[in-house]
């Protein structure tokens, strides 16, 4: 074979190949597309129901305020409203990125040793304890300050962080486990080739789950007893019978909601188009 065929031959698979990243570019941005356009739809339709829910006065107006009730509110706080929801955000990101970090190395580990296992069986009947009764120590551990919200958040969301990824581990088949053994691969090997694609994707399900659990209760937490965040805002507008104040917290926690639930979904998609 010449030269120059040798040459025609790698030009032709870097162009094959950069059209099969040409064509999954565009699968996937077709299906980012067609996910954006079906949740602003539901949007849309929400904002619709409530403002015809709204305007036949089926319930009173300091209860289910109208939309433009709320935005007329906004429009007059909004800088306290994000003043106090970037309180909130640097609480939610500190309990969460613990949780995921700290619960995925725990949960690798016990999985990875049958020694650990009956550790499962004790975070389960754990995990079972309603977590808000442990509230009013950690107030009196860390005060009233944040460092008990972010500690009340990371509490909340370690164990099924921790319970999923394990449980992620143990589900790959044994005799992947023995091959590499027979073969006297090292552990650390054998968690880059084999543990960590198999069990990411139900880490990540784990990281839905744990980081959800972590941002409600950052949130409950302030409304309990907190003097900011949005946690706050909420549990003052409501014992002050401010309807549209309340709206505007809620739909803040929600979008702090949407924002977490796109990023691990972001993180979903990447992984499927790595390893499925």
């Amino acid at each position: 074979m010449s030269l120059k065929e040798t040459q025609v031959r790698a030009d032709s698979k870097d162009l094959s190949r950069f059209e099969n990243n040409v064509r999954s570019s565009m699968k996937w941005s077709s299906l980012l597309a067609k996910s954006v356009l079906k949740k602003a739809a539901y949007v849309v339709g929400f904002i619709f129901l409530w403002w015809a829910v709204t305007g036949m006065h089926l319930l009173p107006a300091f209860a289910v305020p109208s939309p433009s009730a709320v935005a007329k509110v906004t429009e007059s706080s909004f800088s306290s409203l994000l003043s106090q929801s970037w309180v909130s955000a640097q609480r939610v990101i500190i309990s969460v990125l613990a949780i995921w970090v700290i619960g995925a190395i725990v949960g690798v580990l016990i999985g990875m040793t049958p020694r650990m296992w009956p550790l499962l069986s004790l975070g389960r009947a754990l995990y079972a304890v309603p977590i808000v009764v442990v509230y009013p120590l950690l107030g009196v551990w860390f005060g009233v300050g944040g460092t008990s919200k972010i500690v009340f958040g990371f509490v909340s969301g370690i164990l099924p962080m921790s319970l999923m990824s394990a449980a992620a581990v143990r589900s790959i088949d044994e005799n992947i486990y023995m091959l590499f053994a027979s073969l006297r691969v090292s552990r650390a090997s054998m968690f880059r080739r084999a543990v960590f694609p198999a069990a990411l994707p139900g880490v990540i399900s784990a990281m839905r789950l744990s980081g959800s659990m972590g941002l409600v209760s950052v949130v409950v937490g302030e409304m309990l007893l907190s003097a900011n965040g949005i946690g706050y805002w909420i549990s003052n507008a409501e014992s002050q019978f401010e309807g549209p104040t309340l709206y505007e917290g809620i739909i803040m926690v929600l979008v702090f909601a949407l924002i977490l639930n796109g990023l691990v979904g972001f993180l979903e998609r990447k992984v499927a188009a790595a390893y499925g």
